[in-house]
């Protein structure tokens, strides 16, 4: 699972949290998970300090996929992730396309 538990730190001090799943096509039978978590708090979040986004930066890198924060102080934070889905996955989870799930 890559989602960090939640916490009341992980939005420090936001109104406002936007949240945006998709999938993009790569490759025949590979694609990308791409998420996208963007709030209006205090900003100031980085990779280091005990915050949780090593764990979750470690997760992501681990099944080969990239983070960026973006957290200015004051400004809120920006949060982008890539997960890379592989046809030949060895997960037994796997992200399932819209037309899939309506047939």
């Amino acid at each position: 699972m890559i989602n960090p538990e939640p916490s009341r730190s992980f939005y420090a001090q936001a109104s406002v949290v936007h949240v945006e799943v998709d999938t993009a096509e790569g490759a025949p039978g590979n694609g990308v998970l791409r998420v996208a978590v963007r709030d209006d708090g205090a900003g100031g979040a980085e990779f280091t300090g005990g915050t949780g986004l090593v764990g979750l930066k470690d997760r992501v890198e681990a099944l080969g996929g990239t983070i960026v924060v973006e957290s200015a102080r004051g400004k809120g934070t920006a949060l982008r992730a890539m997960l890379p889905i592989t046809a030949s996955s060895s997960n037994p989870s796997r992200v399932i396309p819209a037309d899939e799930r309506a047939a």
